[in-house]
């Protein structure tokens, strides 16, 4: 399905190919671990979060997260399943927050060493235990289990559900809290936009991009019928940080069979749309962008490639100065289209002519850098800068995709606030995007 040729190791922290499967649309992050692999795929997972090696105050700071997400579950299981008739749950992958409720009893299994140690610290409780689901046999069986975010980073998930149904007692109720564009729940932060192909492929902790029929599919093969899905938003993470909660019934009859040739369908046809609709949306947004900054006091520094790949989607006519960043004096008369490429020294001469006053810097990877160099050239008040909404290991626009050479990203703009020895970027995409005026 994906994997960017050129940059190994572009997706966050994880280098790997992306596929899909053609009847259940289920896309996977290879390659697949096997048995063997399993004890080990947990304890890397804050290493992955922090891209260092994995830090007290870095589990600390997940963990103050995580108890933000199983409080406002914690209140959706109240509505639900009173602690009266459910009392004994087990959570599957976390440092252990829900250990602390007092109407809930729950234990938390997670691979994770050191997590365990600290979880045990934060929580004050010895339910905590380090290990994986597959493994564990509990004396008696749990009234229900809770993945909170972390099915999704189970490298073998079908394995993962089987062990659910054995640790459950029949009636008993599995949640499974998940994210992403193609589970209808919205996780990108500030601003809510998808943007890039990391965006919805994340890459790092990630094995599986459910969608709601595959999920409901799988859970059903291994005897759990869904009773509810209902998206939670957390504002106090992120203005934009949802999750969606889904809510199954565990039956004696593991074989417990769903109608299931119309759901796959569904699902084949719902990721199919949700990788249809995520290209035409960066189309849009680009060509809308595009047409924003083709201005005559507008200078556009970027790279050969994404200049060509900007003339793919529309070709820029008005402004003034094309920069390529790795050519700054090049050949005279160079020309894309017949537009010229100047370099650095045209614009330095420029902008101290006092005909240009908006800089674009389209680079995914190293726009601070740039917005450094001009704002020590020409100070911090002398032009307005714009930048990407989205840094990307991948300084492209399009790339092999879903077998055929697609859109990876959207270019929208944030505007960069410069003040003198620092680089502040403004979190809001810049609402010049949306009435095509930079100023």
């Amino acid at each position: 399905m994906f994997a960017h040729p050129d940059q190994v190791d572009a997706f966050r922290f994880v280098p790997g190919h992306f596929c899909i499967c053609k009847g259940c649309g289920l896309i996977r992050r290879l390659p697949v671990a096997t048995r063997d692999d399993m004890t080990d795929y947990g304890k890397s997972y804050y290493d992955q979060m922090t891209k260092s090696k994995a830090s007290q105050n870095s589990i600390i700071t997940h963990a103050n997260l995580q108890k933000l997400h199983y409080e406002t579950m914690r209140v959706e299981l109240l509505k639900r399943f009173p602690a009266s008739e459910y009392p004994r749950w087990l959570d599957v992958g976390s440092a252990g927050p829900p250990t602390a409720f007092t109407d809930y009893e729950f234990t938390t299994i997670e691979p994770d060493p050191l997590a365990v140690e600290i979880g045990r610290e934060l929580f004050s409780r010895d339910r905590i235990l380090c290990g994986i689901l597959e493994d564990y046999k509990p004396e008696r069986n749990f009234d229900g289990l809770v993945f909170m975010n972390s099915l999704y980073c189970t490298p073998t998930p079908a394995l993962a559900l089987a062990a659910a149904h054995a640790t459950l007692r029949d009636g008993g109720i599995l949640m499974i809290a998940i994210c992403g564009k193609i589970m209808d729940a919205i996780d990108n932060g500030v601003d809510g936009h998808t943007m890039c192909i990391e965006d919805m492929l994340r890459g790092d902790t990630l094995f599986n991009y459910f969608n709601q029929s595959n999920l409901e599919i799988l859970c059903a093969r291994h005897g759990f019928k869904m009773i509810e899905s209902v998206p939670v938003l957390f504002p106090e993470i992120a203005p934009f940080h949802e999750l969606r909660f889904m809510f199954f019934r565990r039956s004696d009859a593991v074989s417990f069979r769903l109608d299931a040739a119309d759901l796959i369908e569904k699902s084949r046809q719902k990721t199919a749309i949700v990788l249809k609709t995520l290209v035409a949306g960066f189309e849009t947004a680009t060509r809308t962008t595009i047409e924003m900054i083709d201005r005559t006091d507008t200078a556009i520094i970027t790279t050969m490639d994404l200049l060509v790949e900007l003339f793919r989607v529309r070709p820029l006519t008005k402004a003034k100065l094309l920069v390529d960043v790795e050519q700054s004096t090049p050949s005279v008369g160079f020309s894309i289209n017949g537009a010229h490429l100047s370099g650095i020294a045209d614009l330095v001469r420029d902008i101290g002519a006092g005909q240009t006053r908006h800089v674009v810097i389209i680079n995914f990877n190293g726009r601070m850098d740039i917005a450094a160099m001009l704002m020590r050239q020409f100070g911090a008040g002398a032009l307005n800068y714009y930048a990407p909404s989205r840094t990307s290991g991948i300084n492209r626009i399009f790339s092999e995709f879903d077998g055929s050479l697609q859109m990876i990203k959207g270019l929208e703009l944030n505007r960069l606030e410069l003040t003198a020895g620092n680089l502040i970027r403004n979190p809001t995409v810049v609402c010049a995007l949306r009435d095509n005026n930079l100023d």
